[in-house]
């Protein structure tokens, strides 16, 4: 019987250990109300950021804001576009260039006698001479490369044009020194 008591005794003992130590963890009345204030802070703070949040536009309602910043940009476009409007809103006036006429049978003519001249330099020389400002106008290069059925613009840069024109007469060697090979060889 001794052996059934000791057991429940030391259950007894421990379960009063515990709720000694639970008392003594308690605490302090001024530590509750340091608790409550520190937990009224933290509420008050995230009421804040609830206030902030609900206040913030929607994406529902910022279509109409959206509308009417695409509507200024294109009045201040419009705008820009007239120098006495631009002038009188305190915007800089578009740049406004004068469009280069399209090539013209001149043009082509010389683009022909410079290619002839061209395809008959080393690589290297012709891609000198199309990079040279003074041996090659750009109107020339836009002349060659139409000639040549190159594709460009008025904003295709000088070394891009220099670039395909002396690609494609390298690769059209290339071409024919293996077609040359190939028919030898029959």
């Amino acid at each position: 019987m001794s052996n059934s008591r000791q057991p429940d005794l030391f259950r007894a003992r421990k379960f009063v250990q515990s709720l000694r130590a639970l008392v003594e963890s308690l605490p302090s009345e001024s530590e509750k109300q340091h608790i409550a204030a520190d937990l009224d802070l933290v509420i008050e703070f995230l009421t804040e950021i609830k206030k902030t949040v609900n206040s913030l536009p929607s994406q529902e309602g910022a279509a109409v804001v959206r509308s009417a910043a695409d509507s200024l940009e294109t009045q201040f476009s419009r705008a820009r576009a007239s120098a006495p409007l631009a002038a009188a809103l305190g915007l800089r006036p578009a740049d406004r260039r004068p469009k280069s006429s399209r090539l013209a049978e001149a043009d082509f003519d010389r683009a022909r006698m410079l290619l002839e001249r061209l395809e008959k330099l080393p690589i290297d020389e012709l891609r000198a001479d199309l990079e040279n400002t003074s041996a090659t106008a750009p109107r020339d290069l836009h002349a060659i490369a139409a000639l040549m059925g190159i594709g460009s613009t008025q904003r295709t840069s000088r070394d891009a044009l220099a670039h395909q024109i002396a690609s494609k007469i390298g690769n059209a060697r290339g071409y024919e020194t293996l077609r040359r090979g190939t028919e030898g060889t029959k």
